[in-house]
């Protein structure tokens, strides 16, 4: 985790705030690994597709491989989303923001809520607060280490 804050300073741009990490479970697929998951904000130089091509690189460099052919989900050293690009709406082949599953996932929105609890999601007109309160997911999750 540290390589990686220390990769997005590098490459990425500023970070301003880094959140707790939380230990969860996968979710859609199994396995005996379990995850580690922090939130940042970061003030960047660039769009969304080339901060998008950046994280990818950085995934690259710390080990992440080619996702498999059998499943969208399997174990990966790293795992960098962008889960808001400030109140951009954008639906590409490349790229979904803000993205299309954070809303239903706690390992998403409980770390993000530590950084930005009243940011209103740009499509659903709800706080990064309202929306960890309205969250589903029962999905074990554990914090691992306080920033």
């Amino acid at each position: 985790m540290d390589a990686a804050i220390a990769s997005i300073k590098l490459y990425c741009g500023e970070v301003l705030e880094v959140s707790n990490t939380y230990e969860s479970d996968a979710i859609g697929f199994k396995t005996q690994n379990r995850f580690l998951n922090l939130a940042m904000k970061i003030k960047v130089d660039c769009g969304p597709l080339q901060l998008l091509l950046r994280l990818e690189a950085i995934e690259i460099k710390l080990g992440r491989l080619k996702p498999s052919i059998f499943s969208e989900y399997t174990d990966r050293q790293m795992d960098i989303d962008i889960i808001f690009f400030d109140d951009l709406v954008m639906n590409s082949k490349e790229l979904i923001i803000p993205h299309p599953r954070m809303q239903d996932r706690l390992f998403v929105l409980k770390p993000l809520a530590e950084l930005c609890p009243d940011f209103i999601h740009p499509v659903f007109k709800k706080t990064v607060r309202e929306l960890l309160a309205e969250c589903s997911d029962q999905s074990k999750l554990e914090l691992s280490l306080e920033r």
